[in-house]
């Protein structure tokens, strides 16, 4: 494992033109949390596990996918390869917003297609979710 990333805000240049075939996200069966997102790179031969944790981003680049390791009980993989196929990747960034309880982290993967997906964690309620927003 190779640590890429680990901030509160600022570029990830190491995924910049990374093309997916696979995305799956690890996810809270109970309330649909997103805990990890495993994305593999077919221009690299590499998969990235990306997180928010609690205060900052953080992405690991792993020879193969290991996401058993994130599934205990309570959490379910679910396939997102719909919102990368097809697409490289732009431009990576994290951000953040507020202070304290009310900072809100967010990580902007932006698409050849003008689309971006975002990771937003909100640090009060511990809530990360995945969303597509288009330009």
């Amino acid at each position: 494992m190779d640590r890429l990333f680990q901030d509160d805000h600022g570029d990830v240049a190491g995924l910049a033109g990374a093309s997916f075939s696979s995305a799956m996200a690890v996810v809270g069966t109970a309330d649909r949390n997103v805990v990890v997102l495993w994305l593999e790179d077919d221009a690299r031969s590499c998969w990235y596990r990306i997180f928010i944790d609690g205060i900052y981003c953080g992405i690991d680049r792993y020879r193969r996918c290991e996401i058993e390791e994130d599934l205990d009980e309570g959490y379910d993989a679910v396939d997102h390869i719909d919102l990368f196929v097809g697409w490289q990747l732009r431009r990576a960034g994290v951000t953040n917003h507020g202070e304290g309880a009310a900072m809100v982290i967010k990580l902007r993967l932006e698409l050849e297609n003008d689309t971006a997906v975002i990771l937003s964690h909100h640090v009060d309620t511990g809530i990360c979710i995945l969303k597509v927003v288009s330009k």
